[in-house]
């Protein structure tokens, strides 16, 4: 991402928080960061779009942050998911005023707005079964999508008293505490052994995040195929390069057993402006059903 892009968030981010979304103009974050109102244009299409992208780089920024400690391996399951938890406690007070201008504001939303959101939220379910599923291994049985939900519900409610009520938490305290608040419900769930609410079964298709071999084959294949376009258009080297990190890193995640879809879907949107890419683009999105960003 470009200086100037990332110039225009920040200042974006601030007014939003100090103004509001519907009371900052254009011209005022363009003003903030030293521009003017068409370099504004060169980067976004519109405010919609500006706040999309503004989203979807934070969403970035943080989910490296707690990938890099999910990877440490001087913590063990616990102290990880504890050390995750603070880094997004971290995150919400570093930027609430941002977050509660969404939470009192009616902003339009918009497709791509609304995916990006849905991905959010797959992604985060994705998380916690993850963590969860390296705490408690094959312990949690017929209860692991109970225990995420339930845990969501801790974590989001907590992040709701931050934000809307002000209340301050230790974050490296609240990682440590929170871990013990899981191990109660997973324990007193286990002890029960009342019926599941909710089975793997009975998840959307969304949340299952599962691709068949042969889609996968086939989307190995054609990314294979968009590297070797990418050296036959007309391109600085540089440019090539960079799409050529871009298509490494949607292979890299499409090797999990989780992809980040929100990450595929921001790499993607780097060969979407190039004509001769743009067709293999759409199919890849397809293959993955997701929708390219503009």
């Amino acid at each position: 991402m470009k200086n100037k892009e990332l110039q225009l968030m920040k200042y974006g981010m601030k007014l939003f928080a100090q103004k509001g979304y519907h009371n900052t103009s254009i011209q005022e974050i363009a003003t903030a960061a030293s521009m003017s109102k068409g370099s504004f244009y060169l980067y976004f299409q519109s405010k919609e779009d500006f706040i999309t992208r503004t989203i979807h780089y934070h969403y970035e920024e943080i989910t490296h942050r707690i990938q890099a400690t999910s990877s440490r391996d001087d913590l063990n399951p616990k102290e990880s998911m504890a050390a995750q938890i603070a880094i997004l406690v971290d995150y919400v007070y570093t930027y609430k005023d941002f977050i509660m201008m969404h939470v009192r504001e009616n902003i339009p939303a918009g497709q791509h707005t609304d995916q990006l959101m849905w991905q959010m939220k797959v992604e985060n379910f994705h998380w916690l079964k993850d963590n969860l599923q390296a705490i408690y291994r094959d312990t949690l049985g017929e209860y692991f999508i109970d225990a995420t939900i339930q845990c969501d519900g801790l974590l989001n409610g907590y992040f709701k008293w931050m934000v809307m009520d002000d209340i301050n938490i230790d974050p490296h305290v609240a990682g440590s505490y929170l871990i013990k608040r899981i191990d109660n419900l997973v324990n007193g769930m286990l002890a029960q052994e009342d019926p599941p609410l909710i089975s793997w079964e009975a998840l959307p298709d969304a949340y299952k995040m599962e691709e068949s071999g042969e889609v996968k084959e086939k989307l190995m294949i054609r990314i294979d195929e968009l590297k070797q376009m990418v050296d036959q258009v007309e391109l600085s080297q540089d440019r090539k390069a960079q799409l050529n990190e871009a298509a490494d890193i949607i292979l890299n995640e499409l090797l999990k057993d989780t992809p980040r879809m929100i990450m595929v879907q921001g790499m993607l949107a780097h060969f979407r402006p190039i004509a001769e890419l743009g067709p293999l683009t759409e199919e890849i999105a397809n293959l993955l059903d997701v929708e390219l960003l503009q």
